[in-house]
C-alpha cells in the first residue's frame, strides 16, 4: 500500500455541541421562565403565541449552531471542498494550486476542467513533503505528482541487494579474487530491470489506463531530476504502473417495496463508487467490498458472479474495471 489516509473518512467535528431542537426549545423556556415567571402558563401550551415564539427562536439558534459548525469543518482539510479547499491549498505553508487537467476553450464553449476535491486533498496532505528534496517516500510522491497533471497516483521503492562473496577458485572467478572486493546480487529488484545500487522506482498512475505516456514519464523524471531535488546519490527511474482490468456481473434480488430500477440504479452507482476510490496503487479489489457496494437498501441478496476471486495487488499495480453487468433477478419470494 501507498501509505495515503483518506481524510474525508474522517468524522465530522462538531465544535459546537449538538442540541437537538426539542432540547433547545425545552433550554429557552426554562430559561425565560427563570427571567420572567409570570410567563409559564402561557409557556405550557403549545398554542400560545409565547411558545410559538420559542420555538421560532430555538429553530434559529439551531441553524447558526448548524452553520458555525459546517464553518468550522470548512476549515478542515478532511472536509473543506470547493473553492474553500482551493483557498487551504494557497495557504503559505502549502503553496499548491489545483491542478487544471484541460484548459477552457471560449471558441468551443468549453470550461477549463479541474482535478476533483478527492484527488486535491491527497495532493494538499502531501504538500509539505515539497519542502525536502527527493529522498523520502513521501517526497518523491510530493514531487511526481505535482510535476505533470495527468499523475493522479505515485508509489515509490527502491531495490535492494546482499552481499555475495565468491569462493575461491568458483567457475568464472580468478582464483587471485581480492578479499577486499565485494560482490552484490540483486535481493528484490523493485520491479525494475537490471537494478543497481542508487535506483529508486518511480510508478505513475493516472486517472485511466494509457493516462500515462512516454512523454508524462519524461516530464516527471526531468523534474525529479532538478539539481535542487534529486539528491545526490539517487536515480530516479520512472515507468507507468501496471493496470490490470477486470468485469463484475452480478445477480440481484430485491424485497418488496421501491421500484427496482431505483434500487438497482443506487447499486449500481455505489458500484462505481468503489472503483472510482479503489484505482490506486496497491489498493486490492475484493469480492467483500464489491458486495457491500452492491447491498443497497431494497437488496435482499447478491450473487457475485465476477470477479470470482479478489484481485490482489502490488504497489506497482492499479485495477481498472472495464464493464459493470447487473442482472434484474426479481423480488424476493
Amino acid at each position: 500500500m501507498n501509505g495515503k489516509i483518506d481524510l474525508s473518512a474522517l468524522p465530522r467535528r462538531e465544535l459546537i455541541a449538538p442540541k437537538t431542537l426539542a432540547e433547545l426549545t425545552t433550554e429557552l423556556k426554562s430559561s425565560l421562565i427563570d427571567q420572567i415567571p409570570a410567563l409559564a402558563p402561557g409557556l405550557s401550551l403549545e398554542s400560545t403565541l409565547e411558545s410559538q415564539l420559542i420555538q421560532w427562536l430555538a429553530l434559529v439558534i439551531y441553524q447558526q449552531r448548524e452553520q458555525a459548525n459546517d464553518w468550522a469543518n470548512s476549515l478542515m482539510l478532511a472536509h473543506a471542498t470547493g473553492q474553500q479547499l482551493d483557498h487551504l491549498g494557497n495557504l503559505p505553508w502549502l503553496n499548491t494550486a489545483r491542478k487544471e487537467l484541460v484548459s477552457a476553450d471560449p471558441a468551443q464553449q468549453r470550461a477549463a476542467v479541474y482535478e476533483t476535491d478527492e484527488v486535491y486533498r491527497h495532493r494538499l496532505q502531501q504538500a509539505l513533503e515539497g519542502f525536502t528534496t527527493a529522498g523520502s517516500v513521501g517526497a518523491y510522491r510530493h514531487h511526481a505528482r505535482a510535476a505533470h497533471p495527468a499523475v493522479q497516483d505515485v508509489s515509490v521503492a527502491a531495490p535492494s541487494f546482499i552481499a555475495w562473496q565468491p569462493e575461491t577458485g568458483q567457475s568464472g572467478i580468478p582464483a587471485d579474487w581480492p578479499n577486499d572486493v565485494q560482490l552484490i546480487r540483486v535481493k528484490d529488484d523493485a520491479g525494475l530491470t537490471d537494478p543497481m545500487p542508487g535506483d529508486v522506482a518511480i510508478w505513475l498512475n493516472g486517472s485511466a489506463p494509457g493516462a500515462i505516456s512516454a512523454d508524462v514519464v519524461s516530464t516527471v523524471l526531468n523534474a525529479l531530476n532538478a539539481a535542487l531535488i534529486r539528491p545526490l546519490n539517487d536515480r530516479p527511474r520512472a515507468q507507468a504502473a501496471t493496470s490490470l482490468t477486470y468485469t463484475i456481473e452480478a445477480g440481484l434480488w430485491f424485497y418488496p417495496g421501491p421500484d427496482e430500477a431505483v434500487t438497482l440504479a443506487a447499486a449500481r452507482e455505489q458500484t462505481e463508487h468503489y472503483i472510482r476510490a479503489h484505482y490506486q496503487l496497491g489498493h486490492d479489489i475484493t469480492r467483500s467490498g464489491l458486495t457491500a457496494a452492491l447491498h443497497q437498501p431494497g437488496v435482499q441478496k447478491v450473487d457475485l458472479i465476477r470477479p470470482a476471486t479478489d484481485l490482489v495487488l502490488t504497489d506497482r499495480e492499479a485495477a481498472w474495471c472495464d464493464q459493470i453487468t447487473l442482472h434484474n433477478r426479481g423480488r424476493a419470494t
